[in-house]
């Protein structure tokens, strides 16, 4: 009996296995098989492995929220609108106030629009208070950050169409970087996880 482990483009899965063969893994501690299908590693990679960017806006500012998620997707990141990630029938404040707390960057889009928005200012309060990271973009000129993170840096992304494009990707860069540290430290961790269920089936 030998540790298989399988790091592909989306996660790590590591399960106990017969003469090398995944299809002969041991079932997990929940009694589900690992390898093939529907063990913990499987079923938690996409949610474990994805990293979550939560964007506040304005809807006035739709339009540009739509071309900074573009910008943004990737398979290992999962950004979060409200426009398309509430489902019909849940509660829009629940579902936001989640969002955020299980966000790994707050981006907030930063307008005359979002400033003169009841909502915008509350989400912005809720990542505050739950120690999120908040990357400030500025659309416009002559704004101000509010009072209780003006101390932040933030990101220009107004004048001219190539200040702007550089902005968004140096927006795209930072993103992706932490997204492949996140990745790679997950890994790991699984990786660690994935020898110490070995050695407890040992100890049975």
């Amino acid at each position: 009996m030998r540790l298989e482990t399988v790091l592909g483009g989306t996660g790590l899965l590591t399960c106990v296995g017969q003469a090398g063969s995944l299809s002969h893994c041991r079932g997990d501690p929940w009694g589900r098989p690992w390898g093939g299908g529907k063990g913990i590693f499987h079923e938690q990679e996409e949610i474990i492995m994805s990293y979550k960017v939560f964007i506040s806006y304005s809807t006035k500012d739709l339009s540009i929220v739509e071309d900074i998620k573009r910008v943004l997707t990737k398979p290992e990141v999962q950004v979060f609108i409200a426009k398309d990630a509430i489902k019909p029938g849940n509660r829009l404040n629940d579902t936001i106030v989640e969002e955020i707390k299980n966000c790994d960057m707050f981006v907030l889009l930063w307008t005359r629009n979002s400033k003169s928005s009841e909502y915008v200012q509350q989400e912005i309060g809720i990542a505050r208070g739950n120690n999120k990271t908040i990357f400030p973009i500025v659309l416009e000129t002559g704004l101000q950050l509010p009072a209780f993170i003006k101390e932040l840096k933030y990101l220009p992304a107004y004048g001219t169409t190539e200040e702007i494009t550089e902005s968004l990707r140096l927006l795209q860069r930072d993103i992706f970087s932490r997204s492949e540290k996140q990745q790679l430290t997950n890994a790991l961790v699984l990786l660690v996880l994935g020898v110490v269920l070995l050695w407890l089936f040992s100890q049975k």
